[in-house]
């Protein structure tokens, strides 16, 4: 991906990026470089590559010269990137439109291209510098944009309201698609409740300072609200660090009208810090000016505010109210103070006309789900890729459903089988079983997730039922030093993401039930995330370890250990490697390993040779079926609980119901994702062939 912005503050960009990495891609991001930043970072499995430019506010001249510069440089770091790396798909984010052509030689070489439309730069040009559509240079800027369409392969825009500008130029509508601007439900969570007895009324803004956004209104409204409103207070969030004469002039406005006390004005700060602004919000402010690109441009701040729970004061523009309906906002009129002063009056003395509208915002874009916008997203880059076995590929579904059908279909064979027999329901044989968890969500996103609902009656029935024991008894049963009797059972968790602390602990806590949890040591130190996902913290796991829950290691980057024909030291380094930074980094003992993936493709004797030389007392695969005394301690069986088990399903698995599936789960291909063979950059990542 290339754009002409800081990455970390963009939500679009973040968005794309970190969805191809959860679908197991890898993702190189080439972007400007603000202050304080490193040149190489990274984020979420994203890797980030700066350029040595920032983002400066000014006027025609100074735009153009660095859109060159900046067009020069990148050029310069696709080329010399894609030589070693071999792209097979840049995606490009306007503007400048004509960045594009940095991704030349990738072209060339037989790499597809995405051509990202933030917006219409014609429109953007005409509002930013009010020139007219005739003016020379807006004619130059349309014909580049048509250029630089016709190199694309595949064409993206921000809205409805975009796609129709463009299509009215000649694009080909095959090409062209729409990824909506909508909020991340990551990120951008409802609030528990709404602000009550707060010293402040807050208004927010977030986003690009510019007599075009109409960030003056509020400021000349606040002569009139602080007199009716006792704590009123403005806060201004810029999008960049070098706003430039737009902010001095909105300084100078708030001074002039004595206001200069109600305005903060903010630095940037990256992406997963706006929610904190709005939580502390009571209205978010949206008043762009009224002209040939703010009729149609939907600031992504519009739908974050509307997730979160926050009542928005609004300019009624065409595209406002096609997202967000007639009545989804308080709407004035462009540039209206005085309506302005209504409506924030009016918000801040009727709560139910501020809950009407938080409900009407919400319920509109009900209709723009990322997820939705998500799938649309990854089905476009698979066409164009033909990458047949992402997650993202026509057959998962179907790879779904063959799995679902297989288990209930073999559970039950099992079960009428054992009914049949007359057979009680626990293995007369001392044995073990270790459940392998990943997410627990109350709505599910995926197959590995199990819903809050489910798990919490899982729990409840194996302590009714069984006797569930930590791996480190399980450790000193199969080494003759302690007895379990018939089938106990082990909880466990790969990669460490942070809902365990939040939805599945206190099920545990409740039921008085220990479990282990396998930390991915690369989602410990950068970004604090794992797929996309928010990982435990090192706080959060310093507590859950004073509740009795035990850690173990699952490697430093979750790559296929066996199949990624790693050199000795890079192999040593994922597998010890993690467990001496993990113990030095959180105070904890790591006394276990979950191998990555963790079937036969993904473990071999080399491998398991690394983990017995690491130190670990146990290894744990991800093979079906259950584990006797004489069970090499180091090749562990497991029992995945995934999503659509329903009750029945989940006893058969205690009882050993699933144990025929063994061979299938761990030598079945076509049903097992895609594997990472590369350790992250940053990640001790030199490897070479065996």
């Amino acid at each position: 991906m290339v754009v002409h912005a800081y990455y970390l503050r963009d939500a679009r960009v973040r968005r794309y990026a970190e969805a191809l990495v959860e679908s197991g891609y890898e993702v190189d991001v080439f972007c400007l470089r603000d202050s304080g930043e490193p040149a190489r970072q990274e984020h979420y499995g994203v890797r980030i590559i700066r350029l040595p430019l920032t983002r400066k506010r000014g006027g025609k001249l100074s735009y153009c010269l660095e859109y060159l510069l900046s067009i020069f440089l990148f050029m310069v770091y696709v080329t010399l990137f894609h030589l070693r790396r071999h792209y097979r798909l840049l995606h490009i984010h306007t503007s400048p439109d004509v960045l594009v052509f940095t991704a030349w030689l990738p072209k060339l070489t037989g790499a597809k291209i995405v051509l990202d439309f933030h917006d219409p730069m014609p429109e953007l040009y005409m509002s930013k510098f009010k020139l007219g559509s005739n003016h020379p240079a807006v004619r130059l800027i349309k014909e580049l944009e048509r250029v630089s369409a016709s190199f694309a392969d595949l064409i993206i825009t921000a809205s409805a309201s975009f796609r129709r500008i463009f299509l009215r130029r000649g694009f080909c509508a095959e090409i062209l698609h729409v990824i909506n601007n909508v909020a991340d439900p990551r990120i951008f969570q409802p609030r528990a409740e709404q602000r009550a007895g707060a010293r402040r009324f807050v208004m927010l803004y977030v986003g690009t300072i510019s007599e075009r956004y109409g960030v003056d209104v509020p400021i000349r409204a606040l002569p009139v609200l602080r007199k009716l409103i006792p704590g009123i207070l403005l806060r201004v969030r810029g999008k960049i660090s070098g706003e430039g004469n737009d902010l001095v002039q909105l300084m100078n406005l708030a001074a002039q009208l004595e206001v200069a006390d109600l305005v903060e004005f903010l630095d940037p700060v990256p992406l997963e810090k706006v929610p904190v602004d709005m939580a502390e919000a009571d209205v978010g402010i949206y008043t762009p000016i009224h002209d040939v690109h703010m009729d149609h441009a939907l600031s992504l701040k519009v739908p974050e505010f509307a997730a979160i729970g926050l009542p928005i004061v609004a300019t009624r523009t065409p595209v406002m109210e096609e997202y967000l309906g007639p009545e989804g906002a308080a709407y004035i009129e462009s540039g209206d103070v005085s309506a302005f002063v209504e409506q924030v009056l009016k918000l801040y003395r009727d709560p139910e006309f501020r809950d009407t509208l938080i409900r009407r915002s919400r319920d509109s874009l009900n209709n723009y789900s990322w997820d939705g916008e998500r799938r649309q997203y990854l089905q476009l880059v698979a066409s164009l890729t033909g990458v047949a076995d992402q997650e993202t590929a026509r057959h998962a579904p179907f790879r779904s459903g063959v799995k679902r059908m297989c288990r209930v279909l073999v559970t039950r064979t099992a079960e009428c089988a054992r009914v049949l027999k007359g057979s009680g329901a626990t293995n007369p044989v001392a044995c073990l079983r270790i459940l392998t968890y990943h997410n627990i969500e109350p709505d599910p996103q995926n197959d590995f997730s199990v819903s809050l609902r489910a798990f919490a009656d899982q729990m409840a029935f194996l302590k009714e039922h069984y006797p569930v024991v930590s791996l480190g008894t399980a450790a000193a049963w199969m080494d003759g030093r302690a007895q379990i009797g018939g089938t106990a059972i082990a909880i466990t968790f790969d990669d460490g993401f942070r809902d365990i602390i939040e939805y599945a602990l206190p099920a545990l806590l409740k039921h008085d039930l220990v479990a282990t949890v396998f930390l991915i040591e690369h989602a410990m130190k950068d970004g604090g995330a794992w797929m996309g996902r928010p990982a435990l913290s090192p706080a959060n796991i310093r507590a859950m370890a004073a509740a009795g829950i035990e850690f173990g290691s699952h490697s430093r980057s979750h790559i296929s250990l066996a199949s990624a024909h790693l050199a000795p030291a890079v192999l040593e380094r994922e597998i010890g490697g993690s467990k001496t930074g993990l113990e030095k980094s959180l105070g904890v003992p790591i006394p276990y390993f979950a191998y990555p993936y963790g079937t036969a493709r993904d473990i071999d004797d080399r491998v398991v040779q690394a983990v017995r030389q690491a130190g670990y007392r146990l290894g744990c695969t991800s093979i079906h079926g259950r584990n006797l005394a004489s069970t090499h301690p180091l090749l562990l069986r497991r029992v995945k609980v995934e999503r659509f088990d329903s009750r029945a399903t989940f006893r058969e698995l205690l009882r050993g119901g699933m144990d025929a599936w063994a061979a299938v789960d761990n030598y079945g291909s076509f049903l097992q994702s895609k594997r990472r063979t590369q350790p992250f950059a940053g990640a001790d990542a030199e490897s070479s062939a065996r």
